[in-house]
């Protein structure tokens, strides 16, 4: 059987490949897989890992050639600036033409990271640095204003750029003004509670995903007390691994002993044991769980391969069926596994995360424009008459996602201004379906599924008899 696209992640994010799987399966934070998978969170630990992996060779460079006066010498102090820029540049123009690329991949973050190895030269050479009281306050808080900033207005279609180099921009004010002498506002920052958070952080960032998840499908997250409860097992999980993991393994004197490929290839071993661990807790799932919803193939929209001889229909034996939407068409996978198994059509699936395709509420975005027309044209190729295309897409408004609700009277404005423009999103609907049937396809659309107020993370289980069995469902 095929495991479901958040196991193969989880299993891939030990290789330092996460944000390259979250690509590959369209599995992301707006996925609708999201609730399911702990490890989603790792992709920017992989972003960190393969930017180690390239850094120390500019590094390197830059340390060997600095002081010399050959064709090196002059390049070296302006090889990391360079790369810079062209992930700068990069980074601008992906987030336009990919936005999950640009979001997810180093090339277009570098830049970020390189911005804290540039600031750690100038600090070396006594430059932007904070030298008073005064320009420490003023770093400081400029750096705080852009990271609020940031942190309030900053637009996730517009991200990594513009909108990242607010909170690097600010990061950078912090440290600088804060790196060799401090006003008042640096001795703030310098106060014992926010220093240990500090020193935790990493621990916090580790833990918080799957401390989410977690309650996600087990207690909810709609209550006040529950986000509390979360919160702070969080931070009880953190504080255990920082002072019983992370800083014994930062000071051991055994492992500190031992040579460099030895140490190496301790880290390695406990890698592939981890790595050989969770593929064994996930075959165990259905017997360590307690929960109804431990059958996954009820739960996961994955394409779960069918269990019964496959059958072949002379009706649709040699037909194929295009599904064509967002990423709510991930969705339909089992079912049209099923319908393919059964009935011996081909599926052949065209879906990209906020693409919806006729959707019947508002028009499509450049970049959902281009998708579509990109599919369209893949599909007009190779389709033959009396081929079917689904458009499966979400085609009613939300009033919940995986995170909070939304509220309801905006909901019912937005379907207010989707009024005003009705008669442009029916031409395009319409454009699309006709330009589909004048190939003799046959177009079906999936009707608009119900609206409910809470998302289903809590079900029943046998731990309780309490518990309702399921939270209202949001799609």
């Amino acid at each position: 059987m095929a495991k479901p696209k958040h196991e193969q992640h989880s299993l891939v994010c030990f290789a330092g490949l996460s944000n390259f799987a979250l690509i590959w399966f369209n599995d992301g934070y707006f996925s609708p897989r999201v609730e399911f998978n702990a490890f989603t969170h790792t992709w920017s630990l992989a972003v960190e890992e393969q930017f180690y992996l390239l850094f120390p060779f500019v590094f390197f460079i830059w340390i060997k050639y600095k002081e010399q006066k050959n064709f090196m010498g002059r390049i070296s102090p302006y090889l990391l600036p360079l790369l810079f820029i062209i992930s700068l540049f990069y980074s601008w123009y992906e987030t336009q033409l990919a936005p999950n690329h640009a979001y997810y991949l180093l090339p277009s973050r570098f830049w970020e990271l390189a911005s804290g190895a540039m600031l750690f030269i100038f600090h070396q050479q006594n430059k932007l640095i904070a030298q008073s009281k005064h320009s420490s306050n003023f770093a400081i808080a400029l750096g705080m204003i852009l990271i609020v900033a940031g942190f309030i207005y900053s637009d996730p279609k517009a991200f990594p750029f513009p909108w990242a180099l607010l909170a690097v921009s600010g990061t950078l004010c912090l440290i600088a003004g804060v790196a060799k002498t401090s006003g008042r506002l640096g001795i703030i920052l310098q106060c014992s509670w926010l220093v240990y958070i500090g020193k935790i952080s990493y621990s916090l960032y580790l833990w918080h995903w799957p401390v989410l998840v977690l309650f996600r499908w087990t207690t909810g997250l709609d209550h006040p007390s529950n986000i509390l409860a979360a919160a702070l097992t969080t931070g009880l999980c953190s504080i255990f691994s920082y002072h019983f993991l992370e800083r014994p393994i930062r000071k051991n004197i055994f492992i500190h002993s031992k040579r460099d490929w030895q140490i190496a290839g301790g880290g390695v071993s406990i890698i592939l044991l981890c790595f050989i661990s969770t593929q064994h807790i996930f075959k165990a799932q259905p017997r360590l769980s307690l929960s109804v919803t431990r059958d996954v193939q009820n739960w996961y929209p994955e394409a779960w391969p069918s269990a019964s001889n496959t059958l072949k229909a002379t009706a649709l034996a040699d037909r194929k069926i295009f599904i064509l939407g967002d990423s709510h068409a991930v969705a339909y996978r089992t079912m049209l596994r099923k319908l393919s198994d059964e009935q011996g059509i081909e599926v052949l699936p065209y879906s990209a995360a906020g693409g919806p395709v006729a959707n019947l509420r508002q028009t499509a975005n450049p970049q959902c424009a281009e998708f579509i027309e990109q599919a369209l044209g893949q599909i007009e190729h190779t389709a033959q008459a009396g081929d079917l295309i689904f458009l499966a897409s979400l085609r009613m408004p939300r009033l919940s996602d995986q995170w909070t609700t939304f509220i309801e009277a905006q909901v019912l404005d937005s379907n207010q201004k989707a009024d005003e423009h009705r008669n442009q999103i029916l031409a395009e609907a319409e454009n699309i379906i006709s330009r589909l049937e004048k190939r003799s396809l046959i177009v079906m659309l999936d009707a608009p599924k119900p609206v409910f107020k809470s998302p289903p993370f809590a079900a029943q289980t046998g731990l309780t008899s309490t518990t309702p069995f399921a939270k209202a469902a949001s799609v």
